[in-house]
């Protein structure tokens, strides 16, 4: 979903699973224009991770839980995911 409205904001939750428990990676929501699909893949200060699961429900539509996989810093993902193409 993108916003076409400049005041809406998703203010996004990312959650990685570390340990077996899905853990918040960054400690505070992230404020975005629009909303990651599922198999997107986003660069957050150079650490890129794939999208799996978008989770909100009707009343914290705005405020979605996002559970990523973490694919590595530029210079893991540029090795191991792209030299595979």
């Amino acid at each position: 979903m993108i916003s076409y409205n400049e005041e809406t904001v998703f203010k996004i939750t990312f959650e990685a699973n570390r340990a077996g428990v899905w853990a918040d990676i960054f400690k505070t929501e992230i404020n975005f224009n629009y909303l990651p699909r599922v198999g997107d893949i986003i660069n957050i200060d150079s650490c890129y991770m794939k999208v799996l699961v978008v989770e909100y429900d009707y009343k914290s539509q705005f405020n979605p839980t996002l559970r990523v996989e973490e694919l590595g810093h530029f210079e893991d993902y540029s090795q191991n995911i792209l030299s595979n193409l």
